[in-house]
């Protein structure tokens, strides 16, 4: 039976969410969960950033790069890209894990408590007990803020309680994590006949308690991941906004040209450093990815006159991102407007 685990739900969210730009810092002086702060609320259909081309021989790949988060209510024009896709013989989507563990149905409800228990610390260890008094000042300072009524949050390892605190807090300054265009791609290959392709990379695992057991006795070096979020927080949800705007916008100078902190890499680093992943050659998930991914993009490209696919921005525009990658192997990638 195929099952998701928390191992590889901590896996994948540590490829976490967005990375975005440097402006105002939320206006959010009342300490309870009536917030005063400033939404950015896009009611306006808006464009959203032009299309990558990719191509090779005559056939392109036309990619869509997205960022999370996105204005909240955010009305997406999709025009061009329904256009394109009508035009496709393909629709590619992200890769992702497919864990196969043979547990069963019952096997897997037994584990389920188990599981559930990889998001805190082990030996029931509270995150005062783990972090560094200054930083855990930071942490108090924060959750008073954005999520003043959560008490579980202090019983989460770093890494856990890093995304739950991210989450919070760009959602109190207007913004959302869910896609906003998603469905509309899945509805738009459907309504051409079309059904999107998701490369997966498949992982075996055959010894589920005996890793599930490890990894719940298992300190994870995270403290990073935890420290660059609070960073984040303090100093660029202002950032997250404009980049969010500028997504909507088709803004694809701001998106290149506003830093941010890069508090993904250290969330990565915690898991895939880690000894209990390390051992069974999981660190190299990342790039099985990567390789599952361009080779159904080569594919695609190779097979039809026109695909069209759909990736996080940081692979479309990052020198060592997925497009970076296909140039490498001698595909022409034009940005939008070149």
């Amino acid at each position: 039976m195929k099952i998701a685990l928390w191992f590889p739900v901590l896996i994948l969210s540590a490829g976490i969410a967005a990375q975005e730009p440097p402006a105002e810092v939320p206006q959010a002086e009342r300490e309870n969960d009536d917030i005063a702060v400033e939404e950015v609320v896009v009611s306006v259909a808006r464009p959203g950033p032009g299309l990558w081309r990719v191509s090779k021989d005559e056939h392109e790949l036309w990619v869509l790069g997205t960022v999370s988060p996105v204005p909240k209510r955010m009305k997406w024009d999709s025009t061009l890209v329904e256009g394109v896709i009508e035009d496709a013989g393909l629709v590619l989507l992200g890769p992702r894990i497919e864990v196969d563990a043979d547990v069963g149905f019952f096997g897997a409800m037994a584990l389920l408590p188990s599981a559930m228990r990889m998001r805190n610390n082990p030996e029931k260890e509270k995150l005062k007990d783990v972090m560094p008094a200054d930083e855990y000042a930071r942490f108090l300072n924060l959750k008073k803020r954005y999520m003043p009524r959560d008490r579980s949050i202090e019983k989460r390892r770093p890494l856990v309680a890093a995304g739950e605190l991210y989450e919070r807090s760009v959602e109190r300054v207007g913004l959302q994590l869910d896609s906003v265009t998603q469905k509309v791609i899945k509805r738009a290959a459907k309504r051409n006949k079309l059904k999107p392709i998701e490369p997966e990379y498949k992982i075996k695992i055959d010894d589920v308690k005996a890793l599930v057991k490890e990894f719940n006795a298992t300190s994870l070096d995270d403290l990073a991941c935890l420290k660059q979020t609070m960073t984040f927080i303090e100093q660029d949800l202002g950032a997250a906004k404009a980049r969010a705007t500028a997504w909507a916008d088709g803004d694809i100078a701001t998106l290149k040209n506003v830093p941010l902190t890069d508090r993904r890499h250290a969330c990565e680093n915690a898991i895939m450093r880690s000894d209990v992943i390390k051992k069974r050659g999981y660190d190299e998930l990342p790039k099985r990815l990567a390789e599952t991914w361009l080779a159904a993009a080569e594919a695609a490209i190779a097979e039809h006159e026109v695909s069209f696919a759909v990736l996080p921005m940081r692979q479309v525009m990052d020198s060592d991102g997925y497009l970076a990658m296909l140039a490498a192997r001698g595909y022409l990638v034009e940005a939008p407007g070149e």
